[in-house]
């Protein structure tokens, strides 16, 4: 038998560096600077607000970084993004950070989440409209050539 545990532990990060290295993901610094202080506001707002339960650098890159990452590849040059249930921003305000020549808008029809959305929008520089609405409301007067949605219930 093997003193070997049978899943291996975590690793514990000091920094959003640290983990996107370890994964072998590599980013211009600009967006990985962007990125980390977009992670730094999701965690803060995180405090008073449910927002994530990826609270550490490793769980915050495989779940939110490296999904981001995977979706990017699928979506064609310059297209017109809508994230439906934002939430915290993934994947709408990731893919803004690192696909700059994506159009990302977010829509979340929880109020608080909604101005959350808006407060760290503003504070990133991003220029990402946030809609407060149903996604079904807001589908009836816009096309977007992508919609992705992330752990939101079904639309009626």
């Amino acid at each position: 038998m093997s003193d070997l545990p049978s899943h291996p532990t975590p690793v514990a990060y000091d920094s959003l560096a640290a983990a996107l290295a370890a994964h072998h993901i590599d980013l211009p610094a600009d967006q990985a600077a962007l990125l980390d202080k977009y992670r730094s506001l999701l965690w803060e707002w995180n405090e008073k607000l449910n927002l994530t339960r990826h609270t550490d650098f490793e769980s915050f890159v495989i779940r939110d970084v490296v999904d981001s990452l995977e979706l990017a590849k699928l979506i064609p040059q310059e297209d017109e993004v809508l994230d439906v249930g934002s939430g915290g921003g993934v994947p709408g305000l990731v893919l803004a950070i690192i696909r700059p020549d994506l159009q990302v808008a977010l829509c979340e029809s929880v109020g608080k989440r909604a101005r959350v959305l808006e407060d760290m929008v503003e504070r990133l520089g991003l220029h990402v409209p946030v809609f407060h609405e149903r996604a079904e409301a807001h589908l009836e007067d816009s096309r977007y050539g992508t919609v992705a949605a992330r752990a939101v219930a079904p639309i009626a």
